[in-house]
């Protein structure tokens, strides 16, 4: 997520940018994704690998393969022939982690663990997940951000998550940032609404103050 804010109209208008041109965007942005350049070959399935042995594929300068196709449940609704959902007022936004050298998420392991706005999503088999929620950072907000999808390999649409086999990152050579989805499918419409989509692990500090953006993105929503 590279912009503080996202406006966009079906037709073009001053200060909006063209669905054509929003699709666009997004569509340079994942040329990596597809590309099978030099360091093609040097990604690995690390889902069907033994966690620690991981750790030596990426000194070796290798790392996991992550396909645009590596998200659930489908179909994708957040694909180029469906316009990423901007030709009818839901949005898709690309949410990803930031690289952090060396860094492996702490995951949580029980329910108890678990911050308390998220406790109630939480199954086991997100143990080895860092999850990601995206909502409206204020209650105003809240109340016109109606629902939110989360599209990811995790295959969960109430909450997102990124595998914890994709870290650490050691700087590998094409090393390709894993992200999920989050289509916003109902919010309301000619208001500026304020998005916070934050990332929850152990090792990831959590703030009651909704100003604080540790481990999280803001950004902003406007159609």
């Amino acid at each position: 997520m590279d912009r503080s804010i996202i406006k966009w109209r079906s037709s073009r208008k001053t200060g909006h940018e063209s669905i054509g041109q929003m699709i666009d965007n997004i569509q340079e942005w994942g040329k990596m994704y597809i590309l099978k350049d030099q360091f093609y070959q040097q990604m690995i399935d690390c889902a069907a690998i033994p966690r620690h042995l991981l750790i030596n594929y990426f000194r070796q300068g290798l790392s996991c393969i992550f396909l645009v196709t590596d998200v659930k449940p489908g179909p994708n609704p957040c694909t180029k022939p469906k316009s990423y959902g901007y030709n009818k007022g839901r949005p898709c936004v690309i949410i990803k982690l930031n690289r952090i050298f060396g860094w492996i998420p702490e995951t949580y392991q029980s329910k108890e663990e678990v911050p308390i706005e998220i406790r109630h999503l939480w199954q086991p088999a997100m143990k080895n997940f860092v999850l990601i929620k995206c909502f409206g950072q204020y209650p105003t907000d809240e109340d016109l951000v109606y629902q939110v999808d989360h599209i990811s390999i995790l295959g969960n649409k109430a909450i997102g998550g990124i595998p914890t086999y994709f870290f650490p990152f050691l700087n590998q050579p094409g090393y390709r940032q894993p992200y999920i989805w989050a289509q916003f499918v109902k919010i309301e419409s000619n208001v500026l609404l304020n998005i916070v989509c934050r990332a929850y692990a152990k090792n990831i500090r959590q703030s009651t103050n909704i100003e604080d953006m540790t481990g999280a993105v803001h950004f902003e929503l406007f159609f």
